[in-house]
């Protein structure tokens, strides 16, 4: 009977201690900043005085054939202009951040314990009707930055990618 009585009066306390717990930890996780989920285009501006200056400065980043290259822009509309020496058409990178987690099926617990955490990824459309996304990777062979679905992206770098500092340009794991 004490027993019960005890068991009845501190199974609230416990309840009441895990969910502070619970509570603690998501307060202690920064709130995803919103103008991570807006989309972006890259704008490429040089200011050094290299003789490759002429061939960056004022350009745009597209994508074309899982590739991001650097192109130049239409004074008047902004968009690119069709790229030398690449076969199919090319897409402004328009991008946004997003986790990326390892594995899309849900493991059992002890898996779950052993996975490896989510890294802050980069998407990016690759057609606008319909609006497809794949992943921006560096290749770990060839440190071309890439594009492709998550099996093509997988055991490449992935991330983490973020703003810089002072949120005009974006860095790859600082």
């Amino acid at each position: 009977m004490v027993l019960e009585l005890i068991t009845l009066v501190g199974l609230p306390a416990v309840v009441a201690t895990a969910e502070g717990i619970r509570q603690h930890g998501k307060n202690d996780q920064p709130a995803e900043p919103h103008c991570r989920m807006k989309d972006f285009h890259i704008d490429v501006y040089c200011n050094s005085q290299s003789r490759k200056r002429v061939q960056v400065d004022q350009t745009m980043v597209v994508m074309s054939d899982g590739k991001l290259y650097l192109a130049a822009k239409d004074s008047k509309t902004k968009t690119p202009l069709p790229l030398p020496r690449v076969s199919s058409a090319s897409h402004p990178f328009t991008s946004f951040f997003l986790d990326f987690e390892p594995d899309q099926v849900e493991p059992n617990m002890f898996e779950r314990l052993n996975r490896p955490p989510k890294i802050r990824g980069l998407v990016s459309t690759i057609s606008v009707n319909p609006p497809i996304l794949n992943w921006i990777f560096v290749d770990r062979n060839t440190f071309e930055v890439k594009y492709g679905s998550r099996a093509e992206a997988r055991g490449h770098l992935l991330g983490p990618w973020d703003w810089t500092d002072d949120k005009v340009g974006i860095m790859l794991e600082n």
